[in-house]
């Protein structure tokens, strides 16, 4: 959550540039990792959805826990991914199609690194449907939890989910 809060954070003057509200609802999780690299492929899928995404469009960020595995989702309302690119996306130097807005692209390299360190982590990124049927991507990151991490508090006494929305809602 804390990693995901920054990321936010650090995005929060170019959501700001577009006009792009950045919608966060995150349930902590405690996994086990390197913060720089999970950082990193925060970072990669935040600033992507940025970039894809259309003027006065909004990102939902959604961290929660499902089958021992902390779920990052990041959904924007761009153009989405082909689903004939959905596995190449993630080859090195691969370039799907440009961005909203004629933005200059990317290296190639950012969704091909959040893959190795979501594998090095026994996780995995994937591009997966919007389950509202809508135009844009959904990326979907998953990093096993903590051993125990499920079992640290009794039910209904965790952490209550962080809800930030910038831009759009001024927080």
């Amino acid at each position: 959550q804390d990693v995901v809060l920054r990321v936010v954070r650090e995005h929060k003057l170019a959501a700001l540039g577009r006009m792009i509200t950045l919608d966060a609802k995150l349930t902590p999780a405690l996994i086990v990792g390197s913060v720089d690299k999970i950082r990193t492929i925060v970072d990669n899928l935040v600033s992507n959805a940025i970039k894809h995404s259309p003027r006065s469009g909004t990102i939902d960020i959604r961290l929660s826990i499902r089958d021992g595995f902390a779920s990052l989702d990041v959904i924007d309302q761009g153009l989405g991914v082909d689903p004939g690119e959905r596995q190449r996306i993630f080859d090195s130097f691969y370039q799907g199609r440009p961005p909203v807005d004629g933005r200059v692209k990317g290296s190639g390299l950012g969704l091909a690194i959040a893959r190795e360190y979501a594998l090095s982590h026994g996780g995995r990124i994937d591009v997966v449907d919007r389950a509202d049927g809508k135009r844009g991507a959904h990326f979907r990151l998953l990093l096993p939890l903590a051993t125990g991490a499920t079992s640290a508090l009794p039910a209904g006494q965790g952490m209550p989910a962080a809800q930030v929305t910038t831009v759009g809602g001024g927080q």
